[in-house]
């Protein structure tokens, strides 16, 4: 059995099922979590918003710091462009402003910044319809 927690928008706490009222410890129900998850190495946590699902309790709390606070604290020194993670921001400066291009067309050998754009430039050009 999958256990399956959900992270309360009105408390920040861990439960197995949303409820109306926390009353739980976020102390407690973290200690009971972690212990959850060492033996249950399958265990999601639900964004409550999109339901979109994380195995780690920390990737959830991004994803909603970001996605859904739209809090994006780090900037593009180049055309300050923001980012809500220092990884992605890099990225973007190593893609867009650098030229990094580190996927290639198996087939012309042309270069991408993304599996995506590989992906669409070979149906568009190559008419390959399926990848994988």
């Amino acid at each position: 059995m999958d256990l399956k927690l959900l992270l309360c928008e009105d408390e920040n706490s861990m439960h197995e099922e949303r409820t109306s009222l926390c009353t739980l410890d976020e102390s407690a129900v973290e200690d009971t979590m972690e212990s959850s998850l060492t033996e249950r190495k399958s265990a999601e946590f639900f964004c409550t918003k999109c339901l979109s699902k994380f195995t780690r309790r920390k990737n959830l709390k991004e994803h909603i710091r970001v996605v859904h606070d739209q809090d994006r604290p780090y900037g593009c020194t180049v055309c300050g462009r923001l980012f809500g993670t220092r990884n992605n921001m890099q990225r973007h400066t190593k893609m867009v402003h650098l030229g990094e291009k580190k996927f290639n067309c198996g087939t012309c050998g042309t270069g991408f910044a993304t599996k995506n754009c590989v992906i669409r430039h070979q149906r568009k050009v190559h008419k390959v319809e399926s990848l994988g």
